[in-house]
């Protein structure tokens, strides 16, 4: 999808296995995914609650700030953890939709995501990690699945 940019989203090593409860902002903003599949509209409200401000030098980056991607339209399509910088270069895990967490540099991503990158940094307690809603607590489903009695 991406070769022509040089990037090779295949060749990304995941992090994790493959989970489908939860998708990049769910990640992004709980711990191992807890709070799900949140919808992309939902990020900038969550930014703004959380007094999280823009970091206007990207290369001023620091573990644990928060990675947002935008397209042409300024549509929130995707998000990440900043997990590290080396040699100025910004290395992003971030969950790839029902796929495998990954760590991959800031724009090694799909075209789709947009150009617009920035980076938000919380001075929270709890840092990137929303409260959770009050009984809300109910786990997943695991994952992979158990088979059933007919798959025996």
């Amino acid at each position: 999808m991406n070769i022509e940019r040089g990037v090779r989203l295949d060749q990304l090593e995941p992090l994790a296995p493959i989970n489908p409860h939860y998708n990049c902002h769910g990640y992004t903003f709980s711990r191992d995914g807890e709070a799900g599949w949140l919808a992309g509209r939902w990020v900038d409200g969550i930014l703004s609650d959380n007094g999280f401000r823009r970091i206007s030098d990207v290369g001023a980056a620091a573990p644990g700030d928060v990675v947002v991607y935008r397209d042409a339209g300024s549509v929130v399509t995707h998000s990440g953890v900043v997990a590290g910088v080396t040699s100025g270069e910004v290395y992003v895990d971030s969950k790839q939709a029902a796929l495998s967490l990954v760590r991959h540099r800031l724009h090694e991503v799909s075209e789709m995501y947009g150009s617009d990158v920035a980076v938000y940094r919380t001075d929270r307690p709890d840092g990137r990690f929303l409260t959770p809603v009050e009984d809300s607590g109910l786990p997943a489903p695991p994952w992979p699945p158990a088979p059933s009695p007919h798959d025996l």
